[in-house]
């Protein structure tokens, strides 16, 4: 197995949820799916991975994981369009010691058949084939990396394991992206149909019918109208996340930039006034809906972006 930088501090899973969810992009709305824990396959939000098929959704443009981006002061810069891509190079392969949220936020399952680059976007599908032993497998490819020279994909172990490269920690690979759902699902069983016994009724005889005997009935009481409820605040409150802290205008600013760079295009001043003088908090989000405020939370703490607290807002 091999070594990554600063892997623990950032696999880019802090930087997705602090980037992408904290944005409140759409693609990102709560929705972090659990992931296949099986050997073989990998379901991630609603794109998934086999060994002989893959399906990935559009890929967000918009979304922070697939913005222009700095590690240890190298820039990347994410393609528009994965189209045509078929590259050789150095694979690597990363497992348990890498956390467990993707760069998208997504749940990550070391035994899935996921993958990792640096400037494809997310999330996409493509086949790595060993140059060495002529093995091939098909990925989803839905996280950030690998951050080392000489390198073009980080491979998950289940895939690794299926190319036959786990004892080496790398190997020269072809990767070639495929269209979404290029190959077909083994089709679902057809529902089992069960016999059912036939019963035959037969006709009453009109001498065993009961004698119908009209009856008059009363007209209705007239029923009052319903009388109309009062109207229920339905609406959930917005989550927004902010500096615990009151600041100056220039710390304030040195804040936000910090934040911008890690790809968290919403953080803004908010002006607060106290004991008459005029201070600033930055403020980041809306969070979106089915977020974890306090995964966030811990994910600005790991990358040292300050002190922050969770602010609801009505209306």
């Amino acid at each position: 197995m091999h070594s990554r930088i600063d892997l623990h501090w950032f696999r880019l899973s802090a930087f997705a949820m602090a980037a992408a969810a904290l944005s409140g992009c759409a693609s990102m709305s709560g929705n972090v799916a659990p992931v296949a824990t099986g050997y073989g396959s990998a379901r991630v939000a609603s794109g998934y991975a086999g060994n002989d098929y893959c399906y990935a959704p559009p890929a967000d443009l918009n979304a922070a994981y697939n913005q222009p981006y700095q590690i240890d002061g190298q820039s990347y810069y994410p393609m528009r369009s994965s189209t045509g891509y078929d590259r050789r190079g150095i694979a690597s392969w990363y497992g348990w010691e890498s956390g467990t949220v993707t760069a998208m936020g997504t749940a990550f399952r070391p035994r899935a058949l996921t993958a990792a680059s640096r400037t494809l976007p997310l999330p996409c599908c493509a086949r790595v084939t060993n140059l060495d032993n002529g093995r091939s497998v098909v990925v989803l490819v839905d996280d950030r990396g690998p951050f080392v020279a000489g390198r073009i994909m980080d491979l998950s172990y289940g895939a690794a394991r299926v190319l036959g490269m786990v004892g080496q920690g790398t190997a020269e690979v072809q990767v070639q992206v495929i269209p979404s759902g290029n190959t077909a699902l083994p089709p679902p069983p057809p529902p089992e149909v069960l016999p059912v016994a036939r019963r035959v009724i037969s006709a009453p005889s009109p001498a065993a019918q009961p004698r119908m005997i009209p009856v008059r009935l009363p007209p209705p009481a007239a029923i009052p109208a319903p009388r109309p409820l009062p109207a229920v605040q339905t609406q959930p409150p917005a989550l927004f996340l902010q500096t615990a802290q009151l600041m100056s205008l220039n710390e304030a600013n040195r804040e936000r930039r910090r934040l911008n760079d890690f790809g968290i295009s919403t953080a803004v001043l908010v002006p607060v006034t106290s004991h008459g003088q005029a201070f600033y908090r930055v403020r980041i989000g809306p969070l979106a809906p089915n977020s974890s405020p306090a995964t966030f939370l811990a994910s600005l703490r790991r990358l040292q972006l300050g002190d922050f607290s969770v602010a609801t807002q009505y209306g």
